[in-house]
């Protein structure tokens, strides 16, 4: 089953496991050390050996600790530790996977077992007598009375064919390569949390550093190549100087001497010989498998280097011995400062007998022996130049070179007495480790059947896995040997995994200790996997690999490695080629400290593993690590003065590998469960001292008193990640994070106090607070404006005085001070390291999660795929000057050529004459027939890097600026025709593709007062409303261009030209009525211009003292239009008109401070790819989750390379980002330009659907597009942050996403509130919490509910005005989703969230079966609309009558109801059409009915005491509340019929024009109907019936514990996500059958939601003859109707009584 663990942030206490409370002598003080004598690891001289065992003896012991205080005694260890609980990840190949893993992790320990000793009773016989017979039996040598049987070849093949399987299998690569995913995700989050923990415990200042002090071992260098290649040089020259007449070679005829070897070869001048020259280096522009200086194909010095380095380099030559002495007399010198241990390379090549006696001897009586820092390393050479040389002349078999290799090694471990065998057993006693090298890079790695190596010819070179067994299986024997007599024993570490095949990487995880190289191992993700869970040792030599050309050093594995936990460390291998310095293990780790960035910390790991690597005894290991380094936890035998690695980091190690040896173990036995040990402060079993401070906790701070906050969706099954953190934080850490947190918090009220909801609270009370607006083009006078300070605000003449609204607007010196305080904080160096290292947290938090839950999120469990193509997007970024492609510019001016060359384009300015297109085309010397994309030259090229100028001439097509003027602009001589042409046919691939939309943006410069006046006729004329596309209105910044062509004289004229037109036709609608229309249509501003450019200094001034021709600062432009911005919107919003939002482009260039300002400011920006730049800005736009449309395409072209575009790390961090185009004609080629953004970035950037559809459902919430739209394209409920809001239906979006980005930022706030220890972020959060999102779709289902109980179990009842309760309304029969709603509220838990997933399905259901009536009317009803055009658009003239009191409607009896199951929660909306209003017998009513409108309700009584439910009773008949009705001036009140486009129908009756009529909806009242004041406003200028208020439409009471009303709870909600109208969804949504349906955008006035003529519109038509002042015996009477549950429809008088559709 899916893991269901919560997200949690323990905060917890560690320490080592069994470590006792630390002493207080062991806590020395901070920058402070012991000296040189004090140091337990400085090394001792030895005294000899010990003849017990004949092993070297420890070095004397210094005047210390007790080693026994030193284990047991340990510091506290507090860090953040990272836990995945209830990992099951990859369900489906996990068994599979954990099944092979295990098998293989059994095979390598059988193999381990037997050639470490380990349950083999080796004091059983005691010591081999030295004359104990030994033999070679099939390759292996035996001795008399061997207690251990080594594994047969037969197996050996078997278990290795085994191996090769599981290598290959896809299964379980899959997996492994998830689990490595998850070690690497583990290890950043750790590293991000903990990286001053580890620095804090370890002391980075004590002594020289971390590093000089620990000991590290070169695990592989030969000693050939170990000297300094200047070094050499230097010999060769010095030699040849002052020693030329040694002898260096003896034959026959004479001895030849140096001078006469060099003369020989031509070296005349030995002080001229180079480095280069000699050819110590390998040539940089070849690669090579192996350089051999000693090949003159190779050396690039030729033959005589290659002789002349043979002489000097050789084992047999004269110079050899004195070349290494000094490097090994020099470590031993240098210990004591430097640390550096080697394990130099000895090569042994099996060709004789005496070969072992004559490396001893050449060892010992060179003064090379008993060296306390090295340890020897045989290699076994099987490259195919050495056996095919002389070396082995005679050979018949490969029995033989075993034969040479272990026989002497027997001989000389039974009788190392014997003088033949001294110096061979005392150069044993110094070995560690044998080495095999091959041409594996050549070679193939088939396992022959069983075949001794004696019939083995020599010239057939058998396999490396055959002859490494053999190497292997006679390792097992003899260390068995030599384990009986006490001696020391051997490793077997192979060169493998250098190049070739991966064979060779199989066998040395199943034979070896550890290996050499290991580099091809990257492409095996099992392999990886396999030699982590082993912890098998891998000695990496970076620079050789580099220097041969192997891979690259960037590329090396070797960081993955380290960072995956692998037991990794550093070899040189080849000092003489590959160094530069006298210390080539220093330089080699510095090298790597500085290219991989690695921390000290790092450094001391990498050191720790060479010793653990390494083929010292175990006394020298204790001696550098600590008494009990191999124990079995390694934080219990960690000695930290010993090895300078911390605690911390080996418990981090320690738990993952538990923790992955518990998803293998749990995968295998499901009904296996791990005993959770609980943490004491050591991290010990021991008592729980957990704290829990995390997103899924209900927490409160006892010095604060805050209530609790649940931010956890437990009903959301997904693996979570916990991170226990310390109860005592490291005390400086703690401080910074508290005061970073603080400055945060500070920033983010900031943007509070400008972009804040007190405009989107009004219209959560739009019943009580609106004015009586019923004619939206009455003119207002009553108001005046002024533009004070730069900001035009408004009063209301009558009310005197200098007080002008809106009140309390931040002034520009204000907006400067805060833009100070932003920069303070970002520039704050505490700051910007906890938002760097939170970045690192939620990036890597995000790819973990990506690894533990990528299948159940991709899952089709909830019944929805993850379609992309279907999830509604909208490309909120594009310029409608390039919104469409080069190639439909192109068909559309071939087009013109073929059918509209005589269209008069303009006038040409010198004849005065028209000019056609056709004579503008040959002016132009275009030829249309023989144009293409290339010659328009609109596309973005290499030309536009960082080169706005040539950006902006793309705009004129083939560089013609006329052609510009006559298709992309709106004024011109044609009114913007072709333009309007060109859109259109955008809007029209918009429509095809129908899940794709956009946001074109205009613009309006503010040279003069009449450009919003042509930009609405243009609008008008041309019919350029879309309901697939909003329009937003850009301001270029192009200020001094004006202002030196005397346009302008001041900032002001310009602001003025801009808002004023808005504020007069926002004022007076009846003064534009174009402009009036056309802003119902425009979602917001925005703000453009090359940001790249310069600002001046920012001056508090007035715009009007802004005369000067330099462009005001890019902070000054945004506080200005955001200030009238929200001055303008405060004012339509009171007026119940649209408003706007705020998103100018930022971020693209130029300086970050734009960021900062625009944070302050700005609903979202564009671009902001300058994020990258500073992290706290980042993490601001993060806390805030501010908007951001990025266009990595454009970016791409103008100003940043799209690899190294920030919008993946943006993402995957939880920025709220989304992708746009930007100029399609610009960057785009395919004709779905917003697709191809997608698509690009899908592939760039390795997307999967999931993220698709998130970022798509990201631009839909960004966009401007009204609330009802939103809810159509993404759920009703699209404003909530968590699942809740989520409906995979329509965003294909899976519910484990939404869930995880809500909980994560929740964690991110308590994280900072926990380390302040205080409510940082109280009203400040941008997400709401999950009880109050649960609230607030419960308040929202509630006003549907009435009669049910609410969310907390209440009865719920309507309140008459006069205070007394009416009876509760409840539809009959029920509705399913009703039925089930109630249900799962009495029901238990479990059953409630079963049957709220039943609700959902049946509400889809009922929502797909509305959509099909909705087609069938239309088609039915198509023709009739057509028919009652003529009746529709005349309007009567008549007399009006004074007004009257409406009369009294009679009350009819009810009939009885019908019985039904359960209750049905009734529509309570106001709706223009009220459920239960009778409609009159004519055709129209016919036609309704059977399009599905609203029949009749019945009334039941709720209240105690009432009658029982399907009694008859008497109610009140006629409108019903809510319902809308006209109100004549005479003061007859009808029922309100309403047709298709939103005028009252004339002929009522009255003499009266129905325009004279205002419609408002009923409340309902007890004593006569009376129209509800203030009950009707405007929503995108056209009035609508409201919703109902906050606190319920009608009252209804709540208990003591009644749940908070809706408005607070959307407060955090809609500053998130701010509409630019400012509605919530109720707000912008009217009732139908149960749910929301959105209002019409084309008419001004239609409030009816049924559908019923077809058109789209709603509304119901008269009958013919209907006259609602006349009597009701004077109605048309028409037959019943019968509805769909076969009752009547009634009469034409009354509201009619019958079920609800």
């Amino acid at each position: 089953s899916k893991a269901t663990v919560s997200v949690l942030n323990w905060k917890g206490r560690f320490q080592a496991r069994g470590a006792l409370p630390p002493m207080p002598e062991q806590l020395s003080p901070k920058g402070g050390g012991r000296g040189k004598a004090d140091r337990p690891d400085a090394l001792q001289p030895f005294d000899g050996k010990d003849g017990s065992t004949g092993a070297l003896s420890p070095p004397l012991q210094t005047p210390t600790i007790k080693r026994a205080s030193r284990v047991n005694k340990k510091k506290k260890v507090l860090y953040h530790k990272i836990e995945i609980t209830d990992d099951g990840t990859m369900e489906k190949e996990m068994v599979t996977a954990a099944k092979n893993v295990t098998a293989c992790m059994e095979i390598r320990k059988r193999y381990q077992n037997v050639i470490n000793g380990e349950n083999l009773g080796y004091s059983e016989g005691g010591a081999v007598p030295s004359d104990a017979e030994f033999k070679m039996v099939d390759g292996v040598v035996y001795f008399a009375g061997q207690t251990l049987d080594c594994i047969n070849y037969a197996k050996y093949k078997e278990d290795m064919q085994r191996m090769f399987k599981v290598v290959n299998d896809g299964p379980t690569n899959s997996v492994c390569r998830n689990r490595l995913k998850i070690l690497d995700e583990k290890y950043a989050i750790f590293i991000a949390l903990n990286g001053e923990v580890e620095e804090d415990q370890c002391d980075v200042k004590k002594g020289g550093g971390l590093f000089s002090q620990c000991v590290k071992v070169d695990n592989s260098v030969r000693l050939s190549t170990a000297m300094h290649a200047q070094d050499l040089v230097d010999f060769i020259t010095e030699q040849a100087l002052n020693h030329s007449e040694v002898v260096v070679a003896k034959s026959a005829k004479k001895d030849v001497t140096l001078r006469g070897f060099l003369d020989e070869n031509h070296i005349t001048e030995p002080r001229q010989l180079t480095v280069e020259g000699v050819g110590l280096h390998p040539p940089a522009n070849k690669c090579f498998h192996r350089f051999d200086i000693f090949s003159q194909d190779l050396n690039r010095g030729g033959e005589r280097s290659a002789k002349l380095l043979k002489l000097f380099l050789k084992r047999d030559g004269p110079y050899y011995h004195q070349l290494v002495r000094p490097i090994l007399e020099r470590n031993e010198k240098e210990f004591a400062a430097k640390k550096v241990c080697t394990e130099y390379k000895l090569p042994l090549f099996g060709n004789s007998r005496g070969e072992w006696r004559d490396i001893a001897k050449w060892v010992f009586e060179n003064g090379l022996g008993n060296k306390k820092t090295n340890r020897w390393i045989m290699q076994i050479p099987r490259i195919g130049v050495i056996r095919s040389s002389p070396l082995y002349t005679g050979f018949k078999n490969n029995q033989e070179q075993l034969d040479n290799i272990f026989l002497p090694m027997w001989e000389a471990s039974l009788r190392p007495d014997h003088p033949d065998n001294k110096q061979v057993a005392d150069l044993l006693n110094e070995i560690g480790a044998f080495n095999v090298i091959s041409d594996e890079a050549v070679r193939g790695q088939e396992l022959p059947a069983f075949r001794p190596p004696d019939q083995w010819p020599w010239h057939e070179n058998p396999p490396d896995l055959f002859f490494n067994y053999y190497v292997w299986a006679n390792l097992v024997s003899i260390n068995h040997l030599r384990r009986r007599n006490g001696l020391n024993t051997f490793v077997f570490r192979p060169n493998c995994g250098e190049k070739g095949l991966l064979d060779g990487l199989t066998m040395g995880y199943v034979l070896s200790s550890s290996i050499n190289h290991g580099l091809t191992m990257e492409r095996s993700k099992v392999l990886q996997y396999l030699f982590y869970m082993s912890q098998v040792g891998i000695v990496l030599s970076p620079l050789q690999n580099n220097g041969l050309g192997t891979v690259a050093y960037a590329e090396n594995p070797f960081l993955k490695y380290q960072k995956r936990g692998m037991r990794m460390s550093l070899g040189t291998e080849d000092p003489l080629h590959y160094h530069y310095s006298n210390h080539a293990l220093i330089e080699e780790y510095g090298t790597a400290a500085k290219l991989y960035k690695l921390r000290p910390v790092d450094i001391t790991e990498i050191a720790r593993n060479s010793v653990l690597n390494s083929g010292f005894p175990r006394n020298l290991k204790q001696k550098w690590l600590g008494e009990d380094f191999d124990n079995q936890s390694a934080v219990a035998g960690n000695d930290h003065d010993r090895s300078f690695v911390p605690d911390v980091r080996l418990m981090f190690r320690e738990d993952t590998l538990a923790h992955e040896k518990r998803v293998i173990q749990q995968a295998l036995d499901p009904t296996f469960i791990v005993a959770q040990p609980a943490i004491s402060e050591g991290g010990a079993a021991g008592g729980v001292l957990r704290r829990r401070s995390s997103i899924n906790r209900k927490h409160s701070f006892s010095d604060s008193g805050r209530p609790g906050m649940n931010c956890s969706e437990e009903d959301v099954d997904f693996v979570r990640v916990e991170i226990v953190s310390p109860v005592e934080e490291n005390e400086r850490t703690s401080r910074a994070d508290a005061a970073a947190g603080t400055l945060l918090a500070q920033a983010v009220a900031l943007r509070k106090k400008y972009v804040h909801n007190d405009d989107k609270k009004m219209f959560i009370d739009l019943g009580l607070n609106l004015e009586d607006n019923n004619d939206e083009f009455r003119a207002d006078e009553d108001y005046e404006i002024i533009p004070k300070g730069g900001v035009f605000r408004y009063k209301k003449k009558s009310q005197g005085g200098d007080e002008f609204e809106p009140e309390g607007l931040p002034s520009l010196e204000e907006y400067h001070t805060d833009c100070n305080t932003i920069h303070n904080c970002v520039d704050n160096v505490k700051v910007k390291t906890f938002a760097h290292k939170r970045l690192e947290v939620l990036e890597h938090k995000f790819a973990l999660h990506m690894a533990l839950n990528f299948d159940l999120e991709h899952s089709t469990e909830d019944g929805q795929s993850r379609d992309f193509y279907q999830a509604s997007k909208v490309d909120t970024h594009i310029h409608a000057a390039a919104g469409m492609t080069a190639r439909q510019l192109l068909d559309f001016i071939q087009d013109k050529a073929v059918h509209s060359l005589d269209d008069i384009v303009k006038v040409d300015s010198e004849t005065k004459k028209p000019v056609t297109l056709r004579q503008l085309f040959h002016k132009m010397n275009i030829h249309p027939e023989s144009l293409s994309v290339d010659l328009l030259n609109v596309q973005a090229d290499a030309s536009l890097f960082e080169r706005f100028d040539n950006f902006n001439d793309k705009y004129n097509p083939m560089g013609n600026p006329d052609l510009r003027n006559l298709l992309l602009k709106t004024d011109n001589y044609m009114g913007g025709r072709y333009f309007a042409e060109i859109a259109k046919s955008t809007f029209a691939q918009f429509m095809r593709d129908e899940y794709t939309y956009a946001e074109m943006r205009l613009s309006i410069y503010g040279r003069n007062n009449l450009e919003w006046t042509k930009l609405a006729v243009w609008f008008d004329t041309h019919g350029m409303a879309c309901t697939h596309n909003k329009w937003m209105v850009q301001v270029p910044r192009i200020y001094p261009i004006f202002r030196k062509h005397g346009a302008v004289s001041s900032f002001q004229d310009l602001l003025t030209n801009v808002f004023k037109p808005l504020w007069e036709v926002s004022i007076n609608p009846s003064s534009d009525p174009k402009l009036h229309h056309f802003l119902k249509h425009v979602s917001g501003f925005d703000s453009v211009d090359n940001e790249s450019t310069p600002d001046g200094p920012f001056r508090v001034i007035n715009p009007t003292e802004w005369t000067s021709y330099d462009n005001p600062p890019y902070g000054y432009w945004m506080y200005f239009m955001w200030a009238n911005i929200r001055s303008l919107n405060h004012f339509r919003a009171k007026k119940g008109l649209s408003t706007f939002s705020f998103r100018p482009h930022c971020g693209e260039s130029g300086s970050v401070d734009h960021l900062m300002q625009c944070h302050l400011v700005a609903d979202q920006v564009n671009h902001g790819v300058n994020l990258r730049l500073d992290p706290v800005l980042e993490y601001l736009y993060y806390l805030t989750q501010m908007g951001c449309a990025v266009s990595p395409l454009s970016n791409n072209s103008l100003f940043l390379d799209i690899l190294d575009n920030p919008f993946p790390k943006f993402f995957r961090r939880g920025l709220n980002v989304s992708l746009s185009t930007d100029d399609p004609l610009q960057f785009h080629y395919t004709q779905e330009p917003l697709i191809e953004e997608y698509s690009i970035a899908s592939k760039v950037w390795k997307f999967c659907a999931n993220d698709m559809c998130e970022i798509a459902r990201n631009s839909v919430r960004q966009s401007g597009f009204d609330a009802a739209k939103k809810a159509s394209l993404i759920g009703h409920n699209y404003l909530l942050c968590s699942s809740l809001g989520n409906d995979a239906k329509r965003t294909h979006l899976s519910h484990i996403r939404v869930a995880y980005r809500y909980e994560v930022y929740h964690a991110e706030i308590d994280t900072m509130e926990c380390a302040a220890n205080e409510c940082l972020f109280d009203n400040l959060r941008a997400m709401m919490s999950i009880d109050e999102e649960k609230d607030w779709v419960c308040e929202r289902e509630q006003a549907q509910m009435v009669g049910q109980p609410d969310c907390d179990g209440n009865s719920q009842q309507m309140i008459f005005e006069d205070g007394e309760e009416a009876p509760n309304y409840v539809e009959s029969p029920p509705s399913p989703a009703g039925n089930l709603s109630m249900q799962g509220i009495h029901g238990d838990p479990g059953r409630t969230r079963m049957l709220e997933g039943e609700n959902a399905k049946l509400r889809e259901e009922l929502a797909k079966m509305r959509d099909m009536i909705s087609t069938m009317q239309q088609q039915i009803h198509l023709k009739d609309t057509a028919q009652r055009l003529e009746q529709i658009f005349p309007t009567q003239q008549g007399g009006g009558q004074s007004p009257a009191a409406p009369p009294m409607v009679p009350q009819h009896p009810r009939p009885p109801p019908e019985k039904s199951a359960s209750p049905r929660r009734p529509s309570l909306e106001a709706s223009a059409v009220a459920n239960g209003t009778r409609k009159p017998q004519s055709a129209g009513v016919a036609r309704a009915q059977e399009a599905g409108s609203s029949p009749p309700r019945r009334i039941h009584s709720a209240a105690p005491g009432g009658r029982a439910a399907g009694s008859q009773e008497f109610a009140p008949v006629g409108p019903q509340d809510g319902a809308a009705v006209l109100t004549y001036p005479n003061g007859r009140v009808v029922p309100f019929e309403n047709n298709s486009f939103g005028r009252p129908t004339a002929g009522n009756g009255a003499g009266m024009p129905p325009a004279q009529a205002t419609a408002t909806p009923y409340r309902f009242n007890r004593t006569q109907y009376a129209p509800a004041e203030h009950s009707m406003h405007h929503y995108n200028g056209r009035q609508v019936p409201p919703p109902p208020p906050v606190g319920g439409f009608p009252k209804i009471p709540r208990s003591a514990g009644a749940r908070k009303p809706v408005g607070p709870m959307l407060d955090r909600m809609l500053a998130t996500y701010p509409h630019p109208n400012g509605y919530p969804p109720q707000m912008q949504m009217y009732p139908q059958g149960g749910g929301f349906q959105q209002a019409p955008p084309q008419y001004a006035y239609n409030p009816l939601p049924h559908d019923a003529h077809g058109d789209g519109h709603g509304g119901f038509y008269p009958p013919p003859g209907y006259d609602p002042g006349a009597s009701p015996a004077a109605q048309p009477h028409e037959e019943p109707v019968p509805n769909g549950n076969g009752n009547g429809a009634g009469n034409a008088n009354f509201p009619s009584i019958g079920r609800s559709r």
